[in-house]
């Protein structure tokens, strides 16, 4: 069975220096507190990845992952939304990348899957992008592009946990920039 783990946002930090993430822990409180009503909820996760924080939230992840990357830029050095997150294996990570992609797609759109193997628990990147780059190709009948693609499928494997985002390639700028 593919348990799902509830992460919206990856952080990564830029050191590990224990003053710089209680700053950057507090930051993201702050956040939290400048943001909280009843129904939301805002919850900073341990990762077994060194300088990551998993964030668990029902505000709006995008826009939070922005807000990280602009206003903390000297600490945190990569924010970005995940669509979905599942355990590290690879038929659990093939079904849900095919899940979130189906809602996403119409027919001839074209795709490339990218990843960072954060921790050793699959084999290589280039294995883990063929396989899925496959099981798309084959379940959802769309063409991979390497070289312009119109979705880009983007993989964080962070030990027990993969994260999955899928976005259109012409947002990727708008998906890593940090000021």
């Amino acid at each position: 069975m593919c348990t799902n783990e509830k992460f919206d946002i990856l952080v990564m930090l830029k050191n590990h220096d224990p003053d710089e993430l209680e700053d950057i822990l507090s930051k993201i409180k702050d956040m939290n507190t400048s943001a909280n009503k009843e129904s939301q909820y805002f919850y900073i996760k341990e990762c077994e990845v060194l300088k990551t924080l998993l964030i668990e939230s029902n505000l709006d992840s995008k826009c939070t992952a922005h807000k990280l990357r602009e206003d903390h830029g000297e600490t945190v050095s990569y924010a970005v939304h995940m669509d979905g997150a599942v355990k590290t294996s690879l038929r659990c990570i093939l079904q849900k990348v095919v899940e979130l992609l189906d809602s996403k797609i119409k027919e001839g759109d074209s795709f490339k899957v990218v990843s960072n193997l954060r921790s050793m628990n699959l084999k290589s990147s280039e294995e883990l992008n063929a396989a899925v780059s496959k099981e798309i190709e084959n379940k959802l009948n769309l063409r991979c592009d390497e070289e312009n693609p119109y979705w880009i499928v983007q993989l964080e494997v962070l030990g027990e946990n993969t994260g999955i985002t899928i976005f259109k390639h012409k947002n990727l700028l708008e998906m890593i920039q940090t000021h």
